[in-house]
C-alpha cells in the first residue's frame, strides 16, 4: 500500500496550521488534502479554509479511495 500520493507533501494534521505558510506560500494555489481514510482530509481542509486558503478539497474515502481508484480493487 503507498504511503502518500506520488508528488505529494506530507503535512500531519496536528501541526498543518504551523506549517502550513511554509510549505503553501501561495493561498489560491489548489491543493488536495487527503488522509489514510477519508476523515482527517475534510478537517484539513477546513483548517486550511479558516488560515485563508480558497482552492483547497480533499479526496473523498483519502488513500485507499485513491489506491483503489488508480490500481482496481485489491
Amino acid at each position: 500500500m503507498w504511503s502518500n500520493v506520488p508528488g505529494s507533501v506530507n503535512i500531519s494534521l496536528s501541526v498543518l496550521a504551523e506549517q502550513a505558510a511554509a510549505s503553501i506560500a501561495d493561498k489560491d494555489a489548489p491543493v488536495i488534502c487527503y488522509c489514510n481514510g477519508g476523515t482527517r482530509g475534510p478537517r484539513a481542509v477546513a483548517a486550511l479554509e479558516k488560515l485563508g486558503y480558497t482552492n483547497v478539497s480533499s479526496i473523498a474515502g483519502g488513500l485507499r479511495a485513491y489506491v483503489s481508484f488508480k490500481h482496481g480493487p485489491q
